[in-house]
């Protein structure tokens, strides 16, 4: 396998994976996490957009959480992962796209980049806001949130995977014209 497709195969392979790990973050709870200890032992709490849940001694309840419900900045939080997401996926569609296609590649590479701005954002503000949730004294940013930040790593990566992938089709374009034009020099 040539160089170009190998890595025109990882960005895919990462593509994917950011949208496997982004789709987990948004969907489960695990976005502010906290433990408390009650006279009947410990409770733990933890939030994320859709739903909110208390486990107590091992037993779990949940209730869905209505977008009535939702702060101003729930909102920002979950159009900015949404876009990642959609954004996620139109960089799987380009690494996808036949080798010889450059500028597909470089475009992948800078929408990897904008997704990953779009959660840095998201992220952001969550990251200041998402401890104001209520739910006990001392609230922490659960797993999923530091889901979403290795997948914003991931997006960076992928990002300068598509750019790579973009180099050597154009420095393997640049080496056979130079080929050609000694062939056409040593010929006439």
């Amino acid at each position: 396998m040539e160089i170009g497709r190998a890595i025109s195969l990882c960005a895919t392979v990462l593509s994917l994976l950011i949208i496997l790990l982004a789709i987990i973050a948004l969907a489960e709870p695990w976005w502010v996490y906290c433990e408390s200890m009650m006279k009947s032992g410990i409770t733990k709490r933890y939030q994320g957009f859709w739903r909110s849940c208390t486990d107590i001694n091992g037993q779990v309840a949940c209730s869905e959480i209505r977008s009535d419900d939702w702060n101003d900045w729930e909102k920002v939080t979950l159009a900015m992962v949404l876009l990642r997401i959609f954004f996620i996926a139109i960089s799987f569609i380009m690494s996808i796209t036949p080798p010889r296609l450059n500028k597909v590649k470089m475009a992948g590479a800078g929408i990897n980049i904008l997704a990953g701005v779009f959660f840095m954002v998201g992220g952001s503000v969550f990251g200041a806001k998402g401890k104001d949730k209520n739910l006990c004294s001392k609230p922490y940013l659960g797993s999923c949130f530091i889901l979403g930040i290795i997948c914003l790593i991931l997006s960076f990566i992928n990002a300068c995977v598509f750019a790579a992938a973009t180099a050597i089709k154009s420095n393997r374009r640049s080496s056979v014209s130079i080929h050609q034009q000694i062939l056409d020099v040593n010929v006439s």
